[in-house]
């Protein structure tokens, strides 16, 4: 650990107070979103600064439209050397009591991209903070995932499927090395969700709406705030001993066999009405 780190946590160390039986750094702190320009992230960003919190949004590009109570950072999440010299510039505004990486890589290598912005920028970004000893314990981290970290779509790139499947193993190694801390890690697993991005299309393929609907046994399609909703829990109190943990928010999709699932969307014929109500 470099000396400035150590002279850092040793400050934050003692600048602390018992809160509910807690040990709480009395410096003021911030929320960081990777990626909370667009989708489940800006959904994210406008759940924490509508909570009082200061957030700090890290993105390749400003929002298109300016999200209330943020402060933006630009960053190319693929250029190691800036990506850790912007971290450390938001480090040094305050330390860090949620860190929530939403990011998506959106270019045409769909291998080296993914595993870059998806896994070496997370882990860059986690390094960087505690080298920093930029914790504001207790302290949440949370990492969006994927069904498909878990499962095979064929309409998903590779390299998209490996990234987030490895987000979820580095949850849990980190949860474990980052515990003693202070420090919480944690991944939200969403499906396909309506985004404010992807509403209009939603609307526009009815078809499509209706097959998600009928697939998720809450008969509904979840949306990108509640989502946001899930990670604000597990960045809450009401969480405190939750970490390493990969929560699922897909309605109960993943719930049902593929095979089940086949047939349940087979069209109905008197065959089949007929040994249905003989199996019952």
């Amino acid at each position: 650990m470099s000396r400035a780190a150590s002279t850092r946590r040793q400050k934050t160390a003692a600048a602390t107070t018992v809160n509910s039986g807690k040990m709480e750094s009395l410096r003021p702190a911030q929320s960081v979103v990777i990626g909370g320009t667009r989708g489940i992230g800006r959904a994210v960003a406008q759940l924490l600064a509508s909570q009082g919190h200061a957030v700090s949004v890290l993105s390749r590009r400003p929002p298109e439209q300016r999200i209330a109570g943020t402060r933006h950072w630009a960053a190319d999440l693929l250029d190691a050397s800036a990506l850790s010299e912007i971290v450390k510039r938001i480090v040094d505004q305050a330390p860090i009591r949620h860190l929530v990486f939403a990011q998506r890589y959106r270019g045409d290598d769909g291998w080296r991209g993914e595993l870059e912005a998806g896994l070496r920028a997370t882990r860059d970004v986690i390094e960087v903070c505690d080298a920093a000893a930029a914790w504001h314990a207790p302290a949440s981290i949370v990492v969006v995932g994927s069904l498909v970290g878990q499962f095979v779509d064929p309409g998903c790139s590779l390299g998209y499927q490996v990234a987030k499947a490895g987000v979820l193993e580095l949850a849990r190694y980190y949860a474990l090395r980052l515990g003693p801390r202070g420090v919480r890690v944690n991944a939200v697993v969403p499906c396909a969700i309506i985004k404010e991005e992807s509403r209009d299309y939603y609307r526009q393929q009815p078809s499509l709406t209706a097959l998600y609907e009928k697939i998720t046994p809450l008969r509904r399609m979840g949306t990108a705030e509640e989502i946001a909703q899930v990670i604000g829990f597990l960045c809450s109190p009401a969480s405190s001993f939750v970490t390493g943990q990969a929560i699922v928010a897909d309605g109960g999709v993943s719930l049902i066999t593929q095979e089940s699932l086949a047939k349940q969307l087979l069209p109905a014929t008197p065959e089949r009405t007929t040994a249905r109500a003989e199996r019952r």
